[in-house]
């Protein structure tokens, strides 16, 4: 049986994705205490590493696939862009440490689409030297999930071997359904429509929104977080909370939790509960809205998995 280990785990996306393909997952390593509770919750027999600064790699089992999305915020154009040198995106070295001491047959990363550029295209080199080192051939390619789920979210990825992938080319993905799925359609956002339908929340919101379109005047300003049902999705941020689902003028509301989970390819309510000790709790909805804007997206991750193996 193949063997994963998924470092900075968030709501297991990598995870979910290797059940696919019978890929058994002996390890996690997440802090954020609300990613730790879900991952408890669905997930009581996989051991935790905790932070991945502080573990020995002598406590690591050993694994065929290592997988992991480092911290993205010192690459990303929103940030201040540090790249490498940057705290966050920095534990990139942490990450091939360990590929360099556990030596796994594979490995899979993401990272957004502004690694490529930060500190002129130096960073994303020095990402693919580092990666090299033991004997791995590396692949990369940028993916956009559109072509799976209706967000238009692309992503790099980066691919390694050890001895070589046998002449089989990873990048660049062609879909095999190339037919772009709108908000409203496969993913069924109607049937979620009534989360906030009656309660004062909604109301709220629903007031609050409409008087944001009535200064704007247009649903096609740019530089707005509007989403029209007809359309992709933006790309799902851990402030999701800004965006919301535009029908027309009179009904309008935000992205629920469910759909944003669907929107990450998850199974509904993923996010919904998590576990600490031996208490079940639920996950607020600000919670749910980040968990998701930091997770990959699983159909994506299946794709990639299915030509690597």
């Amino acid at each position: 049986m193949i063997k994963h280990i998924d470092l900075f785990t968030g709501y297991g996306g990598f995870t979910l994705a290797a059940q696919k393909f019978n890929i058994k997952t002996i390890g996690f390593s997440e802090i954020d205490r609300y990613a730790t509770a879900v991952l408890k919750f669905r997930y009581p027999n996989i051991k935790n590493y905790g932070d991945v600064t502080k573990i020995s790699t002598r406590d690591l089992p050993d694994c065929d696939i290592i997988s992991g999305g480092w911290p993205c915020q010192d690459h990303s154009v929103a940030g201040r862009r540090e790249g490498l040198s940057g705290k966050r995106s920095g534990l990139f070295y942490t990450l091939t440490s360990i590929i360099q001491e556990k030596l796994p047959s594979m490995f899979i990363l993401e990272n957004v689409k502004g690694a490529l550029s930060s500190n002129r295209g130096f960073d994303f080199l020095e990402v693919l030297n580092e990666l090299s080192q033991g004997g791995y051939d590396i692949q990369w390619g940028c993916v956009n999930a559109k072509f799976w789920v209706p967000q238009n979210r692309e992503r790099v990825f980066v691919v390694g071997c050890l001895g070589g992938f046998g002449g089989r080319e990873i990048f660049p993905i062609e879909p095999k359904n190339t037919k772009i799925t709108k908000l409203g359609q496969d993913i069924s956002f109607c049937l979620d429509s009534s989360y906030y339908k009656g309660t004062a929340k909604y109301e709220d919101n629903r007031r609050q929104l409409v008087k944001q379109i009535e200064r704007i005047g247009t649903l096609d300003i740019k530089g707005h977080d509007y989403i029209k049902k007809d359309t992709l999705s933006n790309c799902l941020t851990t402030g999701q909370t800004k965006e919301c689902l535009i029908t027309d003028f009179t009904k309008i509301r935000r992205l629920t939790p469910v759909e944003c989970e669907r929107l990450m390819g998850l199974p509904d309510d993923w996010t919904k509960f998590g576990r600490v000790n031996d208490t079940v709790i639920p996950i607020s909805d600000t919670q749910r809205y980040k968990l998701a804007g930091n997770g990959v997206v699983i159909p994506v991750i299946e794709e990639i998995l299915e030509r690597m193996l």
